[in-house]
């Protein structure tokens, strides 16, 4: 028993459980009464919007941010809360729960996605189709593969070639990439004839780019990578930032993860080095905070660099903006801490 649940506490922690948007805007607080109430569970992940996904055994449910149950241990999987409701698994059939715990869309499919711009994909068996958040049908995709509206336009793809549906199924940007990313920020990256192209959302070419790789844009940036080294440029292809670091991960909160003469660092949007330093790693960007890794251990810093919650724990993923991170001690509890360290474990 001890071993299957550190192995759902593990299996959770490496799920990207915190990009999700916050729709009640509660903080979670880390006080006696819930640490005592979360001791009953075998699992606990934060959500962005202040609740908290707790399980026994193979069940899932949901607590507000003082601990008061609002979903019963019921679901296989409770995904997270965007445009106002969660994805929801029970034998096998994917549906939708609103904040309220309601099951408001039944589980009915054998796939699902989460609410994007209002619409989500779903898979009956038969076809794949996009759904408003009533469960009514908006239309059927008639393409081999199909993707999440993102800047109101959805990939698709037919028999190898990429191109982009508007909310009534009309393709609006022809199958005519290789490849191609889902819109941010109003822009997609596009690959054909090997070539990198940006496009808005009229499928106009904004610039054709002459680099090895080119991320998503974020933050008004999109990161390159030219003979091997990475820099970014801005919406217009424009090299705003130099290809000089040996990795650089895509903006988030304007700061952005690099590293350059073997040092981990943060810079600015203006390119401008907040800090380097001697982790080995930092990521999980969030809600001011940025998880590091030293030797065996992560711990937190805040985007100055300066350590808040020292490297002393074997896992740890990064803050949601319910204001707690996930974290797991040295004998594999899974737990919560705050900003200020104040933690939580899970007895077994």
């Amino acid at each position: 028993m001890k071993f299957i649940k550190t192995s759902l506490v593990l299996v959770i922690l490496l799920f990207p459980f915190f990009n999700i948007i916050a729709e009640n805007n509660q903080t979670i607080e880390i006080t006696e009464s819930l640490k005592n109430i979360l001791k009953e569970y075998d699992t606990v992940v934060p959500l962005d919007n202040g609740y908290i996904r707790v399980s026994k055994g193979q069940k899932q449910g949901l607590l507000d941010s003082n601990g008061k149950e609002i979903l019963e241990l019921k679901y296989s999987h409770i995904g997270n809360f965007s445009n106002g409701l969660a994805l929801v698994n029970k034998d096998l059939q994917y549906g939708y729960i609103n904040l309220l715990g309601e099951e408001v869309i039944p589980c009915a499919y054998e796939y699902a996605a989460d609410f994007k711009d209002e619409l989500a994909l779903v898979y009956d068996g038969e076809d794949l189709r996009y759904i408003n958040a009533d469960g009514n049908v908006v239309f059927t995709c008639n393409f081999d593969d199909a993707k999440s509206f993102s800047c109101g336009l959805a990939r698709v793809k037919h028999q190898g070639l990429n191109g982009y549906v508007n909310k009534k199924g009309e393709l609006v940007i022809p199958l005519n990439y290789e490849w191609a990313s889902d819109f941010k920020e109003n822009l997609a990256i596009v690959y054909k004839n090997k070539e990198f192209m940006i496009i808005n959302n009229l499928g106009e070419i904004i610039k054709t780019l002459s680099y090895e790789d080119v991320a998503d844009f974020s933050n008004g940036l999109a990161r390159v990578e030219k003979d091997g080294k990475y820099g970014y440029i801005n919406t217009n292809g424009e090299e705003v930032i130099p290809c000089q670091y040996s990795s650089a991960e895509s903006f988030v909160d304007g700061v952005a993860v690099i590293k350059k003469d073997k040092k981990c660092g943060l810079i600015n949007t203006n390119g401008e080095i907040l800090f380097l330093g001697d982790f080995n790693v930092i990521k999980e960007i969030g809600n001011g905070m940025a998880v590091v890794v030293n030797g065996f251990y992560h711990g937190f810093i805040n985007l100055k660099g300066d350590v808040v919650i020292p490297c002393k724990y074997p896992i740890a993923g990064g803050f949601c903006k319910a204001g707690v991170a996930m974290v797991v001690d040295e004998n594999f509890n899974g737990g919560l801490v705050d900003k200020n360290g104040n933690e939580t474990f899970l007895q077994r």
